[in-house]
């Protein structure tokens, strides 16, 4: 974005529209969520458990945007990336054995690749470490 705008800028405008894709697709697959007379009642689709779960955890998704700019900033974007691809892998483990979560076989199959993906990409990064640093040879 260049070197006068901070990088936080980047993860405003994406995250305002993702707000904005995220409340239309509210409206239009669940309209009582805009009914906020109804909080509190069994109509509305949160209870105030879940509103503040929610919160938490898109001022936990807002820091680790802002943590990951930060980072790339003075460590390799496959290290910054395994890390980002390991925490969603974890979290889908603790939904699945603390929370008792039914999955379906799309968060198996994205729980699978993450995994594949990050060895991979280990394996890669190991191999073109070797070629690019060869082992010199002792003389005698």
């Amino acid at each position: 974005m260049g070197v006068t705008v901070h990088s936080s800028h980047k993860n405003y405008y994406f995250g305002l529209s993702s707000l904005i894709g995220a409340g239309i697709a509210a409206v239009l697959m669940v309209p009582k969520f805009y009914m906020p007379w109804k909080f509190g009642t069994n109509d509305y689709p949160l209870d105030s458990q879940k509103l503040l779960f929610s919160i938490i955890v898109g001022v936990f998704g807002w820091a680790s945007q802002e943590a990951l700019t930060l980072s790339l900033r003075s460590v390799k974007s496959g290290t910054v990336a395994s890390f980002q691809n390991m925490s969603i892998f974890f979290v889908f483990m603790v939904d699945i054995l603390h929370s008792k979560r039914v999955a379906i076989w799309p968060e198996y199959t994205g729980s699978s690749m993450i995994i594949i993906f990050t060895i991979m990409q280990g394996i890669f990064s190991y191999m073109k470490y070797k070629e690019d640093n060869p082992k010199k040879e002792i003389p005698d």
